[in-house]
């Protein structure tokens, strides 16, 4: 059996009100030589029973069991799982206009290219309708690096947002056990690209759900431990080269800003208080990077202020 142009990966936990309309997104392409490799990973609900429902239906559906390892362990089985020339990730509580894969796999498929990207939209359910593009913008990106990096960046860090060429993803895999997985993935990947295209349409629906774990203390906490590790990667990365500028006034400000946020939640303000020390006295992160209300923010937080 000849192997797929793409293959779309999709990690599954506990998203059983949300997972047919994933899936509907997905059977409803106009482009159809693909495989869906759909990885259960590990869910405690009824989606089981949906995947096998579905792979019953129509056989580009791939499904994959495995004991629950996080979104990484998943996104990596279904890597290891890939046949396709191009990879596409989609999150399963997510879902993809109908053109999505035509439209980036024609940009891509060239072979000049290592990606091709979309907009996306924020939804607040499955009840959109389509508009059919018969013409659109793009945005050619000579450097992917470099324009992750830039105050006004066009290029997302998101992974689900992009199809990926295979060959230019090699060996490489998402981070075990980490929040914020796709920063250092896609830094990773813009690293080893030529060039990109972007396409100017919103193609991808990122659904706002509610009653999410983010506000639980354990979560706050792990989310702070992930930004941490993120940063020092970054900073051991980059630290010295043409692009520490740019990764700093990017990132750093923005993962300042985000963990600040947690300062309610005790558990994380305490590690938070004592890591943010150290990376102060390391000189990762430096007084002088931060504009003026960063450093009051900081400056307060740091005293318990």
């Amino acid at each position: 059996m000849a192997s797929p142009k793409i293959s779309v990966i999709i990690p599954i936990y506990d998203v059983e009100k949300y997972l047919p309309a994933c899936l509907n997104s997905v059977l409803a392409q106009t482009f159809t030589d693909f495989e869906a490799i759909c990885i259960n990973d590990g869910s405690p609900d009824n989606a089981a029973a949906i995947l096998k429902e579905y792979a019953a239906r129509d056989s580009r559906i791939k499904v994959v069991t495995q004991p629950n390892g996080g979104l990484s362990a998943a996104r990596n089985a279904g890597l290891e799982q890939a046949r396709g020339d191009y990879v596409y990730f989609l999150d399963s509580d997510d879902y993809i206009h109908p053109q999505i894969l035509e439209i980036l796999y024609r940009e891509i498929s060239g072979g000049e290219f290592d990606f091709a990207a979309c907009r996306f939209q924020n939804v607040k359910d499955a009840a959109v309708s389509f508009p059919e593009y018969q013409s659109y913008g793009t945005i050619l990106v000579k450097e992917p690096l470099a324009e992750l990096f830039q105050k006004k960046k066009r290029l997302s860090i998101n992974v689900w947002s992009k199809l990926y060429l295979r060959k230019t993803l090699g060996d490489l895999r998402f981070i075990p056990g980490l929040i914020y997985e796709d920063l250092p993935f896609t830094c990773a990947y813009m690293e080893r690209s030529r060039s990109g295209k972007i396409v100017d349409l919103p193609l991808y629906y990122y659904l706002q759900r509610e009653g999410s774990l983010s506000g639980k203390q354990e979560i706050k906490l792990k989310n702070c431990e992930s930004y941490i590790f993120i940063l020092r990667s970054l900073h051991k990365k980059f630290h010295g080269g043409p692009l520490e500028a740019g990764m700093r006034r990017c990132f750093f400000r923005s993962i300042l800003k985000t963990l600040l946020k947690r300062k309610k939640c005790r558990p994380a303000k305490d590690y938070l208080q004592k890591e943010l020390r150290k990376l102060l006295a390391e000189n990762i992160i430096s007084w002088n990077d931060l504009p003026l209300r960063y450093k009051v923010k900081l400056w307060l937080f740091l005293h318990n202020l």
